[in-house]
């Protein structure tokens, strides 16, 4: 049953049930991330100035890539390698290079950037192998 499904979505046809639970998972914990941030990483006092753009590459790439996902596009994947790569920096600069108190406050979020973007990252890496993206 899985060959005929692969077959038939190499071909176009329709999208299959996981990429659209996976993208609308992604797209919703992309929105929480926007609440609690903003959308461009400023909602948090006590993130500087380019941590919050870290965190802002890491949430829009994770939102485009979701949406990119739903729309079967190839670029998914580069656009959640943009979340990754934001979200290295954002995490070198929480973790290393500000206080304690901060981290402390921040960790659970940053754990779970991390831990959603990189599944989906790897998802969206094993659904273009298998030729479900265009």
């Amino acid at each position: 049953m899985q060959a005929i499904l692969s077959r038939r979505d190499e071909t176009g046809g329709a999208m299959p049930w996981h990429m659209l639970a996976v993208g609308i998972l992604v797209l919703v914990w992309s929105m929480m991330v926007f609440a609690k941030y903003g959308a461009l990483g400023t909602a948090s006092g006590e993130i500087s100035g380019w941590t919050q753009v870290y965190v802002a590459a890491c949430v829009w790439g994770s939102f485009a890539g979701a949406i990119l996902l739903l729309a079967r596009s190839r670029w998914a994947v580069q656009a959640f390698v943009t979340g990754i790569v934001g979200i290295m920096a954002a995490s070198f600069t929480m973790i290393v290079l500000n206080s304690p108190a901060g981290n402390i406050y921040h960790m659970p979020a940053l754990f779970g950037l991390w831990v959603i973007t990189q599944t989906a990252l790897l998802y969206a890496l094993r659904v273009r192998s298998r030729g479900l993206l265009r």
